[in-house]
């Protein structure tokens, strides 16, 4: 085994090479023999000798403490001091250099042997465990985890890559500094539930060395994660999960703690978006729910409707008694005619407009009273409702139903707001003159007169963020329960669909307005003729086959049909229907026939009519049909379809227009 090497640095000559003679006799050897710590800097950088003997009091600007911590530094080579004095003060500087050793002049060739050895040995194992801990720390910069290492008082000696990454802190800045400083926890929950101590009994563990509270293992040996969030050195807080575990010493004394975490932001993120999805399919499912549950309703209420308004108009075309009866009756048609546009909006909600709706020049006055004055009777007593509704505002080209709903969803959004303070709900309808600057970018509205309707109510208003968001499907400001977050989102479809726009203003605390600009049309010219003139009833002679499975409609509508002159051959069975018209296609001038009947529904019992006769006209009726739209039926060759229950004098045109082929 190769001598050792040592570099004697010692400003007495005479001392220096007594010492290297012992020194050589002990079998060391020696590098060379330096006066001064400057030269002692260069030789310990040139020679790179295993140790040095350095004398303290040195000649020159520079003494041996001051040498030993320059090399310490840069080249890492054990130092013996060598000194004649022994004072605290001296001792305290060695100390801090890192020294391996010290001896008092004069001291024995064994005191000098085994002090050597013993330094050797010492920065022998230094190195060893320096090579260790860099290893260990190297594994720790690989982790894909932030990595937070503390001693047993909580101060942070170590952060891994992914650590600084997180947390916003340099290691050299963060090393030193309380654990709760760096690691700033603005939440803490253990085991799914929030701990009792919270954040600051968790930064009490670490320093309190009780940090195995926090590390509860499970049943498997692994340790049970905490999650929380994460306030970075930049102020941007992140959600984060993180185990705690203990460090100890080979003799079971606790040496510190280290927190490993990782950022699950993303991961949170995307569990909320897919509970938000879970929600959309369960409200989409319960909608589904309801609207097969309003289309079977709606069949049966408006067969019943159908025979109850139909009655009502034979007992009013036979009726020669006092005006005050007739009056009577024309009140239980209106009221027949309120439960018609009661389903339609019940469908309407369910997502099945589309089967029932239909556009045409409409004033929405009326609509709008009847809405407020529903709303009335349901708000609470403290929200004080005003309407200014213009008579004139003029016609738009609207669904009547789809508009109900609109002013419906607005003015029950706007009493929701209200509910807890009270306020004043506003409803306005009038004209309005907009300009280019007035219309939004996209859309293509023209400038001119618009029909405005206003909604507005005194609630605390909202801010520009929640604007921005209010009309996304889902979306609510409301507690559970309260709301499904849809209403504005079928308000802004509806509006659209329509050939409209809508306009939200809010201020805080003084509430908010939503208006909605519909273009005005023409009314057309019948629609103006009727207005004026006594509505006449067109009447003929031809001959009608009329199908429907409820007895009471194929009654009433063949009393109807038979009175304005028509001959009626009824059947309340589809397939007796079929059998009876093939015994003789040319027999019937006209067809109408229901929809939902057993056997064959109405659209079937027609294919087979067209088969035998395609030039025959057929009116499809329906109570409500989920299978088959108006579009749908003239695909077919069905020459009109109409929704029950059908007034007389619009059933009367029907046939009129068909067999003209109008």
């Amino acid at each position: 085994m190769a001598a050792s090497t040592i570099l004697i640095v010692e400003d007495e000559r005479i001392i220096a090479e007594d010492l290297k003679k012992r020194l050589e006799d002990l079998d060391y050897e020696i590098s060379n023999i330096v006066n001064s710590g400057t030269k002692a800097i260069t030789a310990a950088e040139r020679d790179k000798p295993d140790l040095i003997l350095m004398d303290i009091i040195l000649k020159g600007g520079m003494d041996g403490i001051e040498a030993a911590k320059i090399i310490h530094t840069t080249n890492q080579i054990p130092v013996v001091y060598l000194t004649a004095y022994s004072d605290d003060e001296i001792l305290d500087r060695a100390g801090k250099t890192g020294s391996s050793g010290y001896l008092v002049k004069p001291f024995r060739d064994r005191e000098l042997h085994a002090t050597i050895k013993m330094a050797l040995a010492k920065h022998a194992l230094e190195g060893e465990v320096k090579e260790a801990r860099d290893w260990f720390y190297s594994t720790l910069k690989c982790i894909g985890d932030g990595v937070i290492v503390t001693d047993q008082n909580g101060i942070v000696t170590f952060l891994n890559t992914v650590a600084t990454e997180l947390t916003g802190w340099k290691l050299e800045d963060a090393c030193g500094r309380p654990i709760d400083e760096v690691f700033h926890l603005d939440r803490i929950v253990l085991l799914e539930n929030n701990h009792p101590d919270g954040v600051q009994g968790f930064f009490s563990a670490l320093k309190e060395k009780q940090i195995a509270e926090y590390a509860i293992p499970t049943s498997n040996g692994e340790t049970k994660y905490l999650c929380g969030s994460l306030l970075n050195r930049d102020n941007t807080l992140l959600e984060i999960e993180n185990s705690v575990a203990a460090v100890h010493t080979s003799q079971g004394d606790r040496a510190g703690s280290v927190v490993v975490f990782r950022d699950i932001t993303a991961q949170k993120k995307a569990e909320q978006e897919k509970l938000q999805l879970q929600h959309q399919l369960r409200h989409a499912q319960k909608v589904e729910a309801i609207g097969t549950m309003a289309g079977g309703i709606a069949h049966d209420f408006n067969n019943i409707l159908s025979a109850i308004l139909g009655y009502a108009d034979l007992a009013k075309m036979t009726l020669a008694e006092p005006a005050h009866t007739r009056d009577n009756i024309n009140q239980v048609i209106k009221a027949g005619h309120r439960a018609r546009d009661l389903i339609r909006q019940i469908l309407s909600f369910s997502r099945m407009a589309n089967t029932v709706s239909g556009h045409a020049p409409l004033d929405i006055g009326p609509i709008i009273r009847e809405v407020v004055t529903f709303q009335r009777s349901v708000i609470p007593a403290t929200i004080k409702i005003i309407t200014d509704i213009d008579p004139d505002c003029g016609l738009i080209n609207a669904d009547p139903t789809q508009i109900h709903q609109v002013v419906m969803n607005l003015c029950t959004n706007a009493a929701q707001e209200m509910e807890e303070q009270g306020g004043t709900l506003k409803v306005v309808l009038a004209q309005t003159e907009l300009g280019a600057e007035d219309l939004p970018a996209e859309g293509g509205f023209a400038s001119g007169v618009y029909c405005k309707l206003s909604v507005i109510d005194t609630g605390s208003g909202l801010t520009q963020e929640l604007i921005d968001k209010i009309f996304d499907p889902y979306f609510t400001t409301k507690e559970v329960g309260k709301g499904s977050g849809m209403g504005l989102s079928v308000v802004q479809g509806i509006v659209k669909a329509h050939g409209s726009f809508i306009k939200v203003e809010s201020k805080l605390e003084k509430g908010t307005s939503f208006d909605v600009f519909f273009p005005l049309v023409e009314a057309a010219a019948d629609e103006k003729k009727s207005k004026t003139d006594p509505q006449v009833v067109p009447t003929g002679t031809e001959r009608i086959l009329f199908v429907d499975d409820e007895s009471m409609l194929v009654n009433v509508g063949k009393a109807m049909l038979e009175r304005i002159g028509y001959t009626v051959t009824a059947q309340t069975d589809s397939r007796a229907a079929l059998r009876l018209f093939k015994d003789d296609p040319a027999r019937f001038d006209l067809v109408i026939t229901d929809q939902a009947m057993p056997y064959l529904s109405g659209v079937e019992l027609a294919g087979q009519f067209l088969l035998l006769r395609p030039d025959l006209p057929i009116i499809l009726c329906t109570g409500f049909s989920a299978s088959v739209n108006e579009r749908q039926a003239k695909r077919i060759g069905i020459k009109e379809y109409a929704l029950k229950p059908v007034r007389f004098d619009t059933l009367a045109g029907l046939v009129r227009k068909v067999l003209d082929g109008s």
